[in-house]
């Protein structure tokens, strides 16, 4: 059991280095990147704050506020400010976000369905389920450290 686990680690380990790549060759003449692309979804779609957005991404909050900073600066995102409490804001994509977005959600979708491709939706299910379940039994384990 030990070896099969050991290749299914690597296995994923391969999947997700190809699929960064990939992503990585789709989105390079936009300069943006992935990880940058999966934040403006987050934004556009949710309304999170950085601590939650991190945590969705898995990221520190700093590196999620470097991340934030340069959207910003290249005019993907807006900070507005809320007036309840001055200390805090909401982000919001802009338009120039919103075009870039959809661009690269275009772009992506190919990458996906070349990915997928010859994979049956009830494997895709049964992925998902085994990932959580993985995901679960680390969640489990972090909270016992």
């Amino acid at each position: 059991m030990e070896e099969k686990i050991k290749k299914f680690i690597n296995e994923l380990h391969i999947v997700q280095k190809e699929a960064k790549k990939l992503a990585f060759m789709k989105l390079k003449d936009s300069h943006i990147s992935p990880e940058q692309c999966h934040l403006l979804v987050l934004i556009n779609c949710c309304h999170m704050n950085q601590k939650q957005l991190a945590a969705q991404m898995h990221i520190s909050e700093a590196t999620l506020s470097v991340r934030i900073t340069r959207l910003e600066k290249a005019g993907y995102v807006e900070k507005e400010i809320n007036l309840n409490d001055k200390r805090n804001y909401t982000l919001k994509i802009s338009d120039k976000g919103k075009e870039i977005l959809e661009e690269q959600m275009i772009a992506l979708e190919g990458i996906m369905e070349d990915i997928f491709k010859g994979v049956s939706e009830e494997e895709i299910n049964n992925a998902i389920v085994l990932l959580k379940k993985l995901e679960n039994n680390m969640n489990r384990g972090e909270e016992d450290c």
